[in-house]
Formats: C-alpha cells, sequence, structure tokens
C-alpha cells in the first residue's frame, strides 16, 4: 500500500513538473474579445502549450468597458477545457484593460475640420480658421476615424456648427460639436447703392470685388445681365450680396390675373383666373377661380399664363 502511494505521488509530481504553465495576466483585447496573454512557462512547460493557449478566448468585454476583472475560475475553465492535462498557476484575479487610452488634441481635430470645411465647400488652402468648443477627445488607437458634417450655419453669428463623430470599426466612441468661422478669399457683389425689397436688381448695381469674406453666408458669386432678380430683403450699399437676399423675377406674380389654358381630349379653352401664389416657369401654383372663388393649381407656362391638362 505504502509503495502504490510513492508511486501514485512520483508520477504526480513528474507530471506537475512537465506541465506547470503560470499565467501572469490577460490583455491585448481584439475589438471585443479577451484572449490569454503573456504567459511565463515555470519548469518544463512546452513552448507549443504557449502558443495555443494565447489563442483561448476567455471572456468577451463589453464594448463600453474599457477594463474589466475576469475571476480566475473562469480563466482556468476555458483553459482547462482545451488543455485538461497542464496544471495552471494564474493570480486570483485577471485584469483586461481595452486600451491605453490616447488623445487628439485640440490642434489636430482643428486640421482635421479644417481639411473637411476646405472640400465642403471648395475653399482655398490658404483660408482661415476661428474656432470655439473645440474638444479634447479621447480615442482608443491611431486607427479612430473622424467624420463630420455640417449641422447648421448662422448668418447672424457668422459660425458655422460642425458636428463631429469618433467611430473605431463599426463602433461609435463618442459625438461632439465645433463652432467654425470660415474667412477666405472670394470675388463678391458689393452693392453701389441701398436696394429696397422688391426692388428689381441690375448688374449696375453692383462693383465686383474681392476680399476675406464667411462662404457660409451664401455669397453670390455670379448674377448675369440675362437674368433679373429682385430684392428678398433691404440690401444696405456697401454690403456684399447674399443668395438669401434675391430671387428671380417670378413669371406670374401674386393676386394677378393670369389667363388659364384648359386642354381637353378635343379643344383647348382659356379662361381669366387671380393667382394667389408667386411662380416660375415650370412650378404649380394656387389660382382663385373669380366667379366661383373656387381654388385650384395650374403649370406655369408663360408669363401670366398657366396650363391645366385634362387628359392626364
Amino acid at each position: 500500500m505504502k509503495l502504490f502511494f510513492f508511486i501514485s505521488t512520483l508520477l504526480l509530481v513528474l507530471h506537475l513538473n512537465a506541465n506547470t504553465i503560470t499565467l501572469k495576466k490577460v490583455a491585448n483585447i481584439t475589438n471585443e474579445i479577451v484572449m490569454v496573454s503573456d504567459l511565463t512557462e515555470s519548469f518544463k512547460g512546452n513552448q507549443a502549450d504557449f502558443e495555443d493557449i494565447k489563442n483561448i478566448v476567455v471572456s468577451v468585454l463589453p464594448f463600453e468597458k474599457r477594463m474589466i476583472n475576469i475571476p480566475a475560475n473562469l480563466v482556468l475553465q476555458k483553459i482547462n477545457a482545451q488543455y485538461p492535462k497542464l496544471n495552471i498557476k494564474i493570480p486570483s484575479t485577471v485584469v483586461a484593460v481595452r486600451w491605453n487610452e490616447l488623445k487628439l488634441n485640440e490642434e489636430i481635430v482643428k486640421k482635421e475640420i479644417g481639411s473637411f470645411l476646405i472640400r465642403e465647400f471648395n475653399l482655398s488652402n490658404e483660408a482661415k480658421f476661428t474656432f470655439q468648443k473645440v474638444p479634447v477627445i479621447t480615442i482608443p488607437n491611431e486607427n479612430v476615424q473622424l467624420s463630420f458634417e455640417i449641422a447648421r450655419s448662422t448668418i447672424i453669428t457668422q459660425y458655422t456648427k460642425v458636428s463631429g463623430k469618433v467611430e473605431y470599426g463599426r463602433n461609435l466612441l463618442g459625438v461632439f460639436s465645433v463652432d467654425v468661422r470660415i474667412e477666405d478669399n472670394r470675388k463678391v457683389y458689393q452693392a453701389n447703392r441701398s436696394i429696397k425689397k422688391s426692388e428689381v436688381i441690375n448688374l449696375d448695381d453692383f462693383t465686383i470685388v474681392q476680399v476675406n469674406v464667411n462662404p457660409i453666408n451664401l455669397l453670390k458669386a455670379e448674377l448675369s445681365s440675362e437674368d433679373t432678380y429682385i430684392a428678398k430683403n433691404f440690401i444696405s450699399k456697401g454690403s456684399f450680396l447674399k443668395t438669401t437676399d434675391i430671387e428671380p423675377i417670378p413669371d406670374i406674380k401674386s393676386n394677378n390675373t393670369v389667363t388659364v389654358l384648359v386642354q381637353t381630349n378635343s379643344m383647348l379653352l382659356t379662361y381669366q383666373a387671380i393667382s394667389k401664389t408667386n411662380g416660375r416657369l415650370g412650378d404649380k401654383i394656387m389660382l382663385q377661380n373669380p366667379d366661383s372663388k373656387k381654388i385650384f393649381y395650374a403649370e406655369v407656362i408663360d408669363k401670366n399664363k398657366v396650363h391645366i391638362n385634362l387628359e392626364d
């Protein structure tokens, strides 16, 4: 009996000495998978065992968490399920860390937003930017992607709000917004005189100048002598013309008498109606029959002329 006990003990010691491995920690998380890593050999463990064990998935780390404590018995269960003959020594708790946090400083964020705005508004490389509310962004590594879009343009404050996303693979790490004022050298139209609202605008009313302006203000780059416009707002002398200041003269003005052409299968009828809205060629506008007072819609086909096709 004593001999049997001695032999069994000897075989057990030899087995442990040949296969004992000490696991120091779990780290190097790939995406959401916690892998076994940083193994230290004890006694005569086989090097091949280390390589295999490193490929065992120990746990799944929720993406919103940046570190997690993994119980020792969970690590043992995962390893022993595939390598039951190995005797693994590990600490009572294994700490897994997703990443060593890096910071995107303000200058990098400004540079990325500036590059986006240059492409978005076809700005020159000499365009100048003034930033407000620039964040310092925490990222897991250099592979993070920043994406931007114009959230809002405000002419009054001269600033544009740019919203940004911080993405790592398919995961959204965070969002932020930055206010930016842009100045770029552009050719613009400067008013030679004060122009009242609804007044017809002529090309002679402006002088083309080249100055640093904020293109977010929707500056009108060209006026054609062939097109006619009216002022939507009061335009003061010396101000720069914006697209929000003007609109094309409508082919039909509101409250005008217009000719209605009604086309049927066999004839073309005409009568008069009152326009209730402005309209340009191709627009469908609201009209009113002066006798019945009924409202209807028709397509503008010419100056003060609309069309209704009853064959459709």
